[in-house]
């Protein structure tokens, strides 16, 4: 039998050298960087979407999402975490165009907080080409607009914010 000491109680595994169990879900001290490796994480994520429609699994994407950006002060990594749920749910090929419109608002958001501008502008391409809603063309347009600031590319930003302040004025 091995044992752990967590600092409060001693952990002890079944089977000696078996260190397994430390990778449960139950267990975990911290998210792993790429939860897609950890095979209890993809059976209960398994679980989680059993007889769900590929819609309903890209909203629940997208709210695990925004949960991790509410993480990001104190933890940067979430970032990443975010954004692997938001490609997650693009990856559920959702025929809902005002959902995956969401999910690309979302990424260019946070590729907006990490700098990945270029990437940023595509995301937001993506999210005006999909969607009817004008709150969500007109953040495209913002973010798009922010992106190409960033990127010195001063003419193309403001064109963005034209084509954002026409939507406004559509209605």
């Amino acid at each position: 039998v091995s044992t752990q000491s967590t600092g409060f109680i001693k952990m002890t595994s079944p089977h000696a050298g078996d260190d397994d169990w430390e990778q449960h879900p139950f267990f975990l001290r911290e998210l792993p960087k790429d939860p897609s490796k950890n095979p209890y994480i993809n059976a209960l994520a398994e679980i989680a979407y059993e007889g769900k429609t590929s819609r309903e699994i890209a909203i629940q994407l997208k709210e695990r999402g925004n949960e991790a950006l509410k993480r990001t002060p104190a933890n940067k990594e979430m970032y990443y975490v975010a954004l692997k749920c938001y490609d997650d749910g693009l990856e559920q090929k959702c025929e809902d165009n005002e959902v995956n419109a969401l999910l690309h608002l979302n990424k260019a958001a946070v590729l907006l907080q990490i700098e990945n501008y270029r990437t940023a502008v595509e995301e937001s391409d993506e999210a005006i080409k999909l969607s009817s809603d004008i709150t969500k063309q007109l953040k495209a347009y913002y973010r798009k607009a922010k992106a190409l600031n960033f990127l010195k590319k001063y003419s193309e930003a403001l064109e963005a914010a034209k084509k954002g302040l026409q939507v406004i004025f559509i209605l």
